[in-house]
């Protein structure tokens, strides 16, 4: 087992052996103080051994003697080694190119953390050793890197995609073609690899969670995550409230477990069913449908079928979502839940993501969490803070694409409706929705063999309402 450890470096002492020992008494002490604290707040510090079958240049290591990381005054410190396969070196014309290349990109992903204050303290994630590899990425990406709490592999050339490679390893494998959308210290490549330094603090993948209406085989309602760089990274960087929540609760902790999210849920959950009047209402049918990681569907059968009792309440026997179970993402058995009710001939449907409950937790501690619903004889209406549009216009899928994708929409009136598509300069290229249209969801397909790779825009018009995403056409 992998085991991470702080490692407390003594400064030179040329002093009598009197000083010698305060200043080593001072050491143990303020060790034993900040081991205490650590373990009260959950995860272990850790690193990991040396590294490993790299042949490196020695002309280009930057090399240091300082702790692995440390919190300051102004920011979180994250040490790193980075490792770039030979090809993606010689691509690029040599160590002493790539390393000028490297260290602005990092520079920009520390920017996408920094600007506009996101955090409760600033980032900023130092280059500490840079070297050239020959072999199996997967080597590098496993070997522990003791004096550095992250490793990064740079691979211009990848036969496989790149990600990151969890707490066990804490290493991201940039992997990213020379010859896409600017090669790998492309803009969209370092929107990416922000995306990916985000898992390192501990944020998930918002998209994971998300639910498409055409594969919601229950009631065809889609799930839209929240705007993030954590959900849709290129171009886009905004921090939504729960990756807020997390990395602000890991603040510099480099951990080795899932603790700081497994833990972060109210006690208890519980579902109200009220009428308009407000007055519960008994014996409505519940049904609990839970959200597969990373499919975009609804699992069917329901893991929880039971009615309201004479408060109109019904609660969970146990944690729904299943945290500390193993060999899911982040420990975590399920991301989301369709609730759908039922009364007699009153039916309607809610969500229960992840990311609300557990920004719930961390507002309100140890309250349990309720979502009231309320029905009458034609519809259901979430009363909750995050209540779903009437209107929506949802990205794409899939996206980046080759040569069609989907567009789902939404639109709570009738009327006339237009979907349109725009190059980056806004010139129209097609109009694939055009006519008059009744409420409700819709699915659109676009197909862009005519047109050439980059990035697109589509908008959704219907009466005063307007709508713009972007999308990736990649060939």
């Amino acid at each position: 087992m992998i085991q991470w450890l702080i490692k407390f470096y003594s400064k030179v002492v040329r002093t009598s052996s009197t000083i010698v020992f305060t200043i080593l008494i001072l050491f143990l002490y303020n060790n034993i103080n900040i081991n205490a604290q650590f373990v009260q707040q959950g995860p272990k510090l850790v690193g990991t051994g040396a590294v490993g079958n790299a042949e490196q240049d020695s002309s280009s290591l930057i090399q240091s003697t300082e702790n692995v990381y440390h919190r300051t005054t102004t920011a979180w410190v994250f040490k790193l080694i980075i490792g770039i396969k030979d090809n993606t070196v010689q691509y690029y014309g040599g160590m002493d190119s790539i390393k000028s290349k490297l260290l602005v990109q990092i520079q920009k992903v520390n920017n996408n953390f920094n600007t506009g204050v996101p955090f409760a303290n600033s980032f900023n994630f130092i280059v500490d050793s840079i070297y050239q590899f020959t072999g199996s990425v997967y080597d590098q990406i496993f070997s522990p890197h003791p004096n550095q709490a992250y490793r990064i592999i740079y691979d211009g050339f990848p036969a496989n995609g790149g990600g990151w490679y969890g707490s066990l390893y804490n290493s991201i494998y940039h992997s990213w073609s020379v010859n896409d959308f600017g090669g790998i210290f492309g803009g969209y490549a370092t929107d990416g690899l922000t995306h990916e330094f985000g898992h390192s603090r501990g944020a998930i993948d918002l998209y994971a969670i998300a639910v498409d209406s055409n594969k919601n085989l229950i009631n065809s309602k889609a799930y839209v995550p929240p705007n993030s760089i954590m959900n849709y990274p290129y171009g886009n960087i905004v921090w939504d409230v729960h990756s807020k929540n997390i990395i602000n609760r890991n603040t510099d902790i480099v951990f080795s477990d899932d603790y700081y999210i497994t833990h972060a849920f109210p006690p208890s959950f519980k579902i109200i069913i009220k009428d308009r009047s407000g007055m519960p209402i008994q014996d409505a049918m519940i049904k609990v449908y839970p959200v597969i990681w990373y499919k975009d569907s609804i699992s069917n059968p329901p893991i929880y079928t039971q009615t309201s009792n004479s408060q109109g309440e019904f609660i969970f026997p146990t944690n729904p979502f299943g945290p500390n179970t193993t060999g899911y993402p982040w420990s975590i058995r399920y991301p989301n839940f369709l609730i759908t009710v039922q009364k007699n001939q009153s039916t309607g449907f809610s969500w229960l993501p992840l990311t609300d409950v557990q920004n719930f937790y961390y507002e309100n501690g140890t309250q349990q969490f309720v979502t009231t619903i309320t029905i009458d004889n034609t519809d259901l209406i979430q009363e909750k803070l995050n209540i779903n549009k009437l209107y929506a216009l949802d990205q794409n899928y899939p996206n980046p694409f080759n040569p069609s994708t989907t567009i789902n929409y939404s639109l709570s009136k009738e009327g006339n409706v237009k979907l349109t598509i725009f190059n980056a300069l806004g010139s129209k290229v097609a109009t694939i929705v055009d006519g008059y249209k009744h409420a409700g969801n819709y699915s659109a397909q676009f197909n862009g063999s005519n047109l050439a790779s980059g990035i697109y825009l589509y908008r959704l018009e219907s009466g005063n309402y307007s709508a713009v995403k972007k999308f990736i056409l990649m060939k």
